[in-house]
């Protein structure tokens, strides 16, 4: 059930507008509350992650500004934060996954499959690096915990990114199969 649920920024982000996506999420959320993660992270990184796919087709200088926020300054400061705790500074190379969003933003790959693969794989590793941050602040943990993690994070944020890209190009494809079809009716009935 919590892998469907991570599933819907993508998907509200991508389809609807800023304000409607952020309003369904942080709906979801509310209901949702009640799980440990939950109340360590307070739903940020969904609620990040839903603006982040908001935002990535707007056209305005604002959105680009938005989308470097985003996607360079938000990975990076939590970098920071992570490397600067007195555990996270020991396992500092688990911080290193958040350049992966960073790097991507500035691969060109606008209205490619791929494209929609890499935006998944970023918005993912955007997630990963907030909750990640949050759980270390949080929680006392081990340098060990951390690099435990390392390989489980990798399948785990691959995965999320390839069920997010699935999904996307599914729902695409329905839309635009729907939108022919609607096209072709109303051509016939007129």
């Amino acid at each position: 059930m919590s892998f469907l649920f991570s599933l819907c920024p993508a998907l509200c982000g991508f389809f609807l507008s800023p304000m409607i996506a952020l309003f369904t999420i942080a709906s979801i959320l509310a209901c949702k509350g009640g799980t440990n993660m939950y109340y360590i992270t307070l739903g940020l990184p969904t609620i990040i992650a839903t603006i982040c796919w908001s935002y990535e087709h707007a056209t305005s200088s604002y959105a680009y500004i938005m989308r470097t926020l985003l996607n360079v300054v938000i990975p990076g400061f939590c970098m920071t934060l992570f490397i600067i705790h007195p555990i996270g500074g020991h396992a500092f190379y688990y911080a290193l996954y958040w350049i992966i969003p960073m790097v991507l933003f500035f691969v060109p790959s606008k209205n490619t499959v791929y494209g929609l693969f890499f935006t998944s794989l970023r918005i993912s590793m955007i997630m990963h690096a907030i909750g990640s941050t949050m759980w270390l602040y949080a929680k006392t943990t081990t340098p060990l915990f951390w690099m435990k993690l390392i390989p489980v994070v990798a399948q785990e944020r691959f995965k999320l990114a390839l069920a997010s890209w699935v999904a996307l190009i599914a729902l695409q494809k329905i839309a635009s199969r729907l939108t022919k079809k609607n096209s072709k009716n109303l051509t016939c009935n007129a």
